[in-house]
C-alpha cells in the first residue's frame, strides 16, 4: 500500500473548529502527521480548494476524524470532505472515517451502527490516546502527553477537561486550572489529574 502523506485528516465545521485545534496540537507533539488546515495557509493559498481536498480526504490520509454536529450537517464544505472520504471508504475493507459525535444529528452517509466517539462524555485527550492506538497497535506511552509546566497551561487543561462535567463557564475553569497548578505545583499531574479534577471542581 501506497504511503500516505498524513496519519489523520481532520473534517470540522467551523463552530467546532476549537476541538479539532486540541486534537490536531495533540497529533502534532505526539509526532504525527495531521492534516488540519489552520496548519497548512501556506499550502493551500492559491489552490483549487475543492479538488485539493478531496485529494486529501480520498487519498493523502490513513483516517479521516470527522466531529460530526449539527453544524457539520449544515456546512457544504464538511459535507465535501465527508462524500470524499465515503468515497475512500467504499473501495477499503477497512474502516477509514472514524466519527467523533459532539451532539445526536444524523449525519448522511453516516450510519447509526458505525462506532463513534462522543465528546459529551470524553475529552479531546482521551480521543487522542484512542486514536494513538489506532494508528500504532499499541496503547501509547504517557510522554506523548504534552506536560504542562506553566500556570496557564494548566488553565488549558482545565478548559480542555469542562467535558467531564458538561458545563463550560470560563472564570470556574480558570479557577480549577490555577487551583490544580497552586496544589500539584507541576509535578505528578500526568498521573493524578482526575483526582486533582474530581477533588477541585468545586474551587
Amino acid at each position: 500500500m501506497k504511503e500516505k502523506r498524513y496519519d489523520v485528516a481532520l473534517s470540522f465545521a467551523g463552530e467546532d473548529r476549537h476541538y479539532a485545534e486540541q486534537l490536531a496540537e495533540l497529533l502534532e507533539a505526539g509526532g504525527y502527521s495531521v492534516f488540519y488546515d489552520a496548519l497548512e495557509r501556506g499550502q493551500l493559498w492559491g489552490k483549487d480548494l475543492y479538488l485539493h481536498f478531496s485529494s486529501v480526504y480520498k487519498d493523502q490520509a490513513r483516517y479521516c476524524v470527522v466531529f460530526l454536529s449539527e453544524h457539520y450537517a449544515r456546512k457544504s464544505w464538511p459535507q465535501h470532505e465527508l462524500q470524499s472520504a465515503q468515497a475512500r471508504a467504499f473501495e477499503e475493507s477497512q474502516e477509514y472515517i472514524l466519527p467523533i459525535r459532539i451532539d445526536d444529528t444524523e449525519i448522511p452517509g453516516i450510519l447509526l451502527t458505525a462506532g463513534y466517539l462522543d465528546l459529551r462524555s470524553m475529552t479531546i485527550a482521551e480521543i487522542y490516546q484512542i486514536l494513538v492506538e489506532k494508528l500504532s497497535g499499541t496503547k501509547p506511552q504517557a510522554t506523548t502527553r504534552p506536560k504542562p509546566k506553566s500556570r496557564e497551561d494548566f488553565i488549558k487543561l482545565a478548559q480542555e477537561h469542562a467535558n467531564i462535567g458538561g458545563w463550560y463557564d470560563e472564570s470556574v475553569l480558570e479557577q480549577i486550572g490555577r487551583a490544580i497548578y497552586k496544589s500539584w505545583q507541576g509535578e505528578e499531574i500526568l498521573e493524578n489529574y482526575e483526582q486533582a479534577w474530581k477533588t477541585l471542581a468545586n474551587v
